[in-house]
């Protein structure tokens, strides 16, 4: 986790180590699976197993980082399916043993690395990659935007090329994982005096969508003449990404609290929670169908792409909104030409067909 000023928050990682510590015994392995600062697992976790063991590591215990490779809901899967296991450990004999250990369980194999320094940097560097890569995506839709082309139809073009692989702009990127690793690496460049410029400014720009996605809020309701102050403004969604129960660092925040703040009667529905629990956390109304969401609204914006809404029948839900009403898509879960043969403005990020 991290902070309010973007700091990170290890302390339950270093309590999960005290206590392991205090048990740990000679001949054991210690294994850090949790994605760390690079230096973290030879650094303060080797010295706080030293410190309450007594023990050496790499001599009396094995002591090794082999991250986790996982998307939420798919663990099992992940791990012994998907993709080879990273392994490095605090000597050579470390690195064999874990290695070992993961060739029993891992179809894909195991890729033994230098140490573990290597195995945590490479963890942290697939999700900047990631991070970058949309905030890449996120800033040719904004260009997109301004020149009139569809970034849907760029990016499909643009991939066909075996060399790009340009990911998916939206309404921004939330979680426990893509919005924190870059900290993890800002952080650590600060120390050594290296301004990673690419990287805080992909960051940078991915916090920023939300608030894009406002503004198209924004741009639809003047399309209708609308204000967005006492305009129904349907959101669909809360999670910070689709098939997920969760709402850390989710991009539904920041633009619901601007459309409060802009004065919108705001009602949201997510398949995945009760409406109590929305209502908990967010401070607004919600429903618990579809078509209550839509029902008489001015606006219906789009922030998570669950599958649940296709199921549910989500073009027809826009015939209950008002004639004159808006659809903004953050995660292109809508096919732009029923919404404009139903009459309603659409935009989305980086597609300028309005009507």
């Amino acid at each position: 986790l991290i902070d309010e000023t973007k700091n990170l928050k290890l302390n339950y990682v270093f309590d999960a180590v005290d206590a392991i510590g205090k048990g740990l015994t000679k001949d054991c392995v210690v294994i850090t699976e949790c994605t760390l600062p690079p230096g973290t697992t030879s650094g303060p976790i080797k010295e706080i197993l030293e410190e309450k063991s007594g023990l050496r590591a790499g001599i009396d215990f094995g002591l090794a980082h082999s991250p986790e490779r996982t998307m939420s809901g798919q663990v099992i899967k992940n791990v012994v399916e998907d993709y080879p296991k990273i392994v490095g450990g605090i000597n050579k004999k470390s690195t064999n043993v874990v290695a070992a250990f993961y060739r029993k369980i891992v179809k894909k194999g195991v890729i033994a690395v230098s140490d573990c320094t290597t195995a945590e940097a490479i963890k942290v560097f697939e999700g900047v990659y990631r991070d970058v890569n949309i905030a890449l995506a996120n800033e040719l839709a904004l260009l997109a935007e301004k020149i009139g082309i569809d970034i849907i139809e760029a990016i499909q073009g643009a991939n066909s090329q075996p060399y790009s692989h340009i990911h998916m702009p939206g309404a921004g990127v939330g979680g426990h994982c893509i919005p924190i690793y870059p900290y993890f690496l800002l952080n650590l460049a600060n120390k050594y005096g290296l301004d990673m410029k690419i990287v805080y400014s992909g960051r940078k720009l991915n916090e920023q969508m939300p608030y894009h996605i406002v503004d198209l809020v924004i741009e639809a309701l003047n399309e209708i003449e609308k204000p967005v102050k006492n305009s129904k403004i349907g959101v669909l969604g809360v999670a910070y990404k689709g098939g997920v129960k969760s709402t850390y660092l989710t991009p539904a925040k920041p633009i619901i609290e601007k459309l409060k703040r802009l004065g919108a009667n705001i009602v949201i529905y997510d398949p995945l929670f009760t409406k109590e629990e929305i209502e908990e956390e967010f401070g607004v109304q919600a429903v618990s169908t579809m078509e209550d969401v839509f029902k008489d609204s001015d606006c219906v914006v789009a922030i998570t792409d669950h599958k649940e809404y296709l199921k549910e029948k989500l073009h027809e839900c826009i015939s209950l909104m008002k004639e004159k009403a808006a659809i903004v898509d953050g995660r292109y879960i809508f096919d732009m030409d029923i919404v404009k043969k139903k009459g309603k403005v659409y935009l989305a990020v980086g597609r300028v067909m309005h009507k």
